[in-house]
Protein backbone atom coordinates (compact mmCIF):
# COMPACT_ATOMS: atom_id res chain seq x y z
CA UNK A 1 0.00 0.00 0.00
CA UNK A 2 2.79 2.53 0.40
CA UNK A 3 4.43 1.79 -2.72
CA UNK A 4 0.47 2.88 -4.04
CA UNK A 5 1.22 5.55 -1.94
CA UNK A 6 4.33 6.49 -3.71
CA UNK A 7 2.89 5.67 -7.37
CA UNK A 8 -0.08 7.91 -7.02
CA UNK A 9 2.15 10.50 -6.00
CA UNK A 10 4.19 10.19 -9.34
CA UNK A 11 1.19 9.82 -11.47
CA UNK A 12 -0.67 13.22 -10.29
CA UNK A 13 2.63 14.72 -10.04
CA UNK A 14 2.31 15.39 -6.86
CA UNK A 15 4.26 15.95 -3.56
CA UNK A 16 1.25 15.65 -0.87
CA UNK A 17 -2.00 14.35 -1.92
CA UNK A 18 -4.65 15.86 0.66
CA UNK A 19 -6.84 13.32 1.41
CA UNK A 20 -6.61 9.62 0.51
CA UNK A 21 -9.08 6.72 1.46
CA UNK A 22 -8.95 3.06 1.75
CA UNK A 23 -11.97 2.24 -0.27
CA UNK A 24 -13.52 -0.97 0.66
CA UNK A 25 -13.30 -3.34 4.01
CA UNK A 26 -13.81 -6.20 2.15
CA UNK A 27 -11.07 -8.96 1.29
CA UNK A 28 -8.57 -6.85 1.65
CA UNK A 29 -5.58 -6.23 4.79
CA UNK A 30 -7.33 -3.56 6.51
CA UNK A 31 -4.76 -2.59 9.00
CA UNK A 32 -1.67 -3.33 6.75
CA UNK A 33 -3.23 -0.92 4.64
CA UNK A 34 -4.07 1.48 7.64
CA UNK A 35 -0.59 1.11 8.71
CA UNK A 36 0.70 1.94 5.33
CA UNK A 37 -1.57 5.31 4.92
CA UNK A 38 -0.40 6.40 8.49
CA UNK A 39 3.31 5.92 7.50
CA UNK A 40 2.64 8.28 4.33
CA UNK A 41 1.23 10.85 6.48
CA UNK A 42 4.50 10.39 8.92
CA UNK A 43 6.94 10.67 5.45
CA UNK A 44 4.40 13.96 4.64
CA UNK A 45 3.07 12.12 1.49
CA UNK A 46 -0.72 12.14 2.47
CA UNK A 47 -2.32 14.70 4.60
CA UNK A 48 -5.14 12.76 6.41
CA UNK A 49 -6.25 9.48 5.79
CA UNK A 50 -9.42 8.30 5.75
CA UNK A 51 -12.22 5.19 5.15
CA UNK A 52 -14.70 4.58 2.18
CA UNK A 53 -17.70 2.47 2.87
CA UNK A 54 -16.89 1.05 6.58
CA UNK A 55 -19.14 0.01 8.73
CA UNK A 56 -19.30 0.43 12.72
CA UNK A 57 -17.81 -3.08 12.92
CA UNK A 58 -14.37 -2.45 10.67
CA UNK A 59 -14.14 1.20 12.38
CA UNK A 60 -14.06 -0.43 15.79
CA UNK A 61 -11.77 -2.95 14.46
CA UNK A 62 -9.35 -0.54 13.31
CA UNK A 63 -9.81 1.59 17.14
CA UNK A 64 -9.43 -2.22 18.82
CA UNK A 65 -6.08 -2.66 17.27
CA UNK A 66 -4.51 0.58 18.84
CA UNK A 67 -4.40 2.64 15.52
CA UNK A 68 -5.64 6.03 15.08
CA UNK A 69 -9.10 6.97 13.78
CA UNK A 70 -9.20 7.68 10.39
CA UNK A 71 -10.38 11.47 9.71
CA UNK A 72 -13.00 10.86 7.43
CA UNK A 73 -15.49 7.90 6.08
CA UNK A 74 -16.97 7.98 2.89
CA UNK A 75 -20.37 6.47 2.36
CA UNK A 76 -23.58 6.27 0.63
CA UNK A 77 -26.22 9.00 2.34
CA UNK A 78 -29.39 9.54 0.81
CA UNK A 79 -33.01 10.46 1.84
CA UNK A 80 -33.38 6.36 0.75
CA UNK A 81 -30.20 5.50 3.15
CA UNK A 82 -29.67 7.57 6.12
CA UNK A 83 -27.34 5.29 8.44
CA UNK A 84 -27.88 6.83 11.59
CA UNK A 85 -26.00 4.81 13.85
CA UNK A 86 -22.84 4.67 11.43
CA UNK A 87 -23.23 8.70 11.59
CA UNK A 88 -23.73 8.68 15.13
CA UNK A 89 -20.77 6.31 15.89
CA UNK A 90 -18.57 8.70 13.65
CA UNK A 91 -19.98 11.50 15.33
CA UNK A 92 -18.40 10.69 18.63
CA UNK A 93 -15.55 9.67 17.44
CA UNK A 94 -14.85 13.04 15.56
CA UNK A 95 -14.70 11.15 12.40
CA UNK A 96 -16.03 13.09 9.60
CA UNK A 97 -18.81 11.53 7.25
CA UNK A 98 -18.69 12.46 3.75
CA UNK A 99 -22.01 11.58 1.74
CA UNK A 100 -22.08 9.94 -1.79
CA UNK A 101 -25.16 8.82 -3.73
CA UNK A 102 -25.50 6.84 -6.67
Amino acid sequence: ALSAVERSLALLGLDRIDLMLIHSPLGGRILETWDALQEARRRGWVRQAGVSNFGVGHLEAIGAAGRPPPAVNQFELSPFCQEPALREFCEQRGIVVMGYSP
